[in-house]
């Protein structure tokens, strides 16, 4: 109840972090301030940065509303430990988690019930093309955003289909880490459940997540059932990210970031791509 109300109170924030100060279009803009705002910010808009045409065509498969998995190819649960080793498409949500909250109340949710998430696909010829366009590109961005090196880890796939029930707001880890976004359908409205991130939360991070750590490990979370949850953030503090097919999107995931709920009846669909630490 206390960190509910404290949600409400926190977004007093004076700070100008409009999506005018880290939306760039790719062929007008210089990678020197794409990179400058990815460090300040911690997550850019690049318009335009893919032929929208040709993702619709090489991607088809994938954006089609007719598009169906074989049951034996699907993984309905999977161990969190092995997260990284997963291979193939997983079904999100399948079973209910309940909220780690000791001190309230305690829910049970299908935690990104609706989506569709495609570990490591194996892509061919013009789709390969994207990826390595993705990998390239965001290494000259890391390269001059930050002092640590990066090296490009496992791609993802991930197709919402009307996800109500995303999971909350969160950080993926307590260290930098880096997800670039390819949008292959995009969304242009928040209750179409668009993807954002709360700028500056990576600022002062260890000071902020060991507070976040130690309330969280106390307390459990009120939102979710991870230590990782961001339950000192209001919705309010995100921005959404509306893009339409082309854009890429790159974010820190020790910022605080995650979908928003979609009302409506509605399919998005993204290429990933990660990014580690060496």
């Amino acid at each position: 109840m206390l960190r509910r109300i404290l949600r409400q109170l926190l977004p007093l924030n004076s700070r100008n972090n409009g999506p005018c100060h880290f939306t760039f279009d790719y062929k007008s803009s210089s990678i020197e301030e794409i990179a400058y705002a990815l460090r300040k910010f911690g997550g850019v808009h690049i318009k335009n940065f893919y032929s929208s045409s040709e993702l619709v065509e090489v991607f088809n498969d994938y954006l089609s509303d007719s598009f169906t998995i074989p049951d034996n190819k699907i993984v309905y649960d999977f161990d969190v430990k092995d997260y990284h080793h997963q291979r193939g498409p997983v079904i999100r949500g399948s079973v209910a988690t309940e909220f780690t909250n000791r001190f309230g109340r305690r829910e049970k949710l299908f935690i990104d019930s609706g989506m569709i998430d495609f570990f490591s696909p194996k892509l061919e010829g013009k789709q390969q093309i994207a990826s390595d366009s993705i990998v390239s590109f965001t290494n000259n961005v890391l390269a001059l955003a930050f002092s640590e090196q990066f090296s490009s880890g496992q791609h993802h796939i991930y197709i919402y289909n009307s996800v109500k029930t995303p999971r909350c707001f969160h950080r993926d880890c307590y260290v930098p880490r880096v997800k670039s976004f390819l949008t292959l359908k995009g969304v242009d409205s928040l209750e179409q459940g668009p993807y954002g991130f709360h700028p500056f939360s990576h600022r002062l991070r260890w000071l902020r997540f060991s507070i976040l750590q130690v309330i969280n490990f106390i307390f459990g979370s009120d939102l979710g059932g991870s230590y990782t949850d961001s339950t000192l953030t209001s919705s309010r503090q995100i921005v959404p990210f509306f893009n339409t097919c082309g854009d890429l999107l790159i974010t820190r995931q020790d910022c605080t970031h995650g979908d928003f709920p979609c009302t409506v009846s509605f399919k998005k669909v993204v290429l990933v791509q990660n990014f580690f630490l060496r």
